[in-house]
């Protein structure tokens, strides 16, 4: 299985059993991003825009079927 960026999430003998999005907030000042919120689940699309001088960490976790993890991370500023 692949995502529109070519990341691919497969274990060939386990298969992908869940996957959760989150997002939090910090302010963006100075070119640093604050300390971020608690993040949200997000269902549906995310927002495509948002406040001036904002900072966004998606971060998307897959699950396989025995429990074994990925983390992928990224980072969105607006200044």
């Amino acid at each position: 299985m692949a995502d529109r960026a070519g990341v691919h999430l497969h274990d060939g003998g386990a298969g992908l059993a869940t996957s959760v999005l989150t997002v939090a907030t910090a302010t963006y000042s100075g070119g640093v991003c604050g300390t971020y919120g608690t993040p949200t689940v997000i269902t549906g699309t995310p927002a495509q825009s948002g406040p001036p001088a904002t900072c966004w960490r998606y971060q998307l976790t897959g699950t396989d079927i025995v429990g074994n993890a990925s983390v992928l991370t990224t980072t969105v500023r607006r200044p």
